[in-house]
């Protein structure tokens, strides 16, 4: 291969390219180096020697040991944030199975309070509509009475066929 070629190549390709090596250089090391020993009039054999570096470094100039320091302390704080990422989701994966598993408890045993019209018949009594209609979430039948009373605005507890009673009870379907 001839230099005429390779230095067209390295032209067209935007390389570097070192006329005295007959070689593609590195983005500009070869001129800036040649350039730096012009300046100090240097030999070939000193030119390794004394040259400076003139490549990129990588982060700050940290010694090696510090360096490795520096990367087990990333590596471990790194662990202790993934250990507690876990826990935290192990925690709210728990968390939401519990208050599940209550939920259904809670359902299964809830109840809800509802109201229904009844209208009273000949021979009804307030006594009789509560005997009925009373579940047991009522301590007695006087306090299921008076809560009727309450509802219906009545002041005693006399009523008459044909009147509409506003009565509460309770049932386990939610609707």
């Amino acid at each position: 291969m001839n230099t005429y070629f390779v230095s067209d190549l390295c032209q067209e390709k935007h390389i570097d390219y070192d006329p005295q090596t007959h070689t593609p250089g590195r983005n500009g090391y070869n001129a800036a180096r040649r350039q730096y020993d012009a300046q100090r009039n240097v030999s070939n054999r000193q030119q390794v020697s004394s040259a400076p570096r003139l490549h990129r470094t990588h982060g700050n100039n940290v010694s090696g040991k510090r360096r490795e320091r520096s990367f087990q302390l990333h590596r471990i704080l790194l662990f202790l944030a993934f250990t507690l990422l876990i826990a935290f989701l192990c925690g709210i994966s728990f968390g939401s199975i519990l208050s599940k598993a209550e939920t259904i408890d809670a359902k299964a045993s809830e109840t809800f309070k509802y109201y229904k019209s009844v209208t009273v018949q000949p021979g009804d009594s307030l006594w009789s509509i509560a005997a009925d209609n009373m579940s047991e979430e009522y301590d007695s039948i006087q306090d299921y009475i008076d809560e009727v009373c309450f509802i219906n605005s009545l002041s005693n507890t006399c009523i008459h066929a044909g009147k509409n009673l506003t009565i509460p009870y309770y049932s386990a379907e939610f609707k």
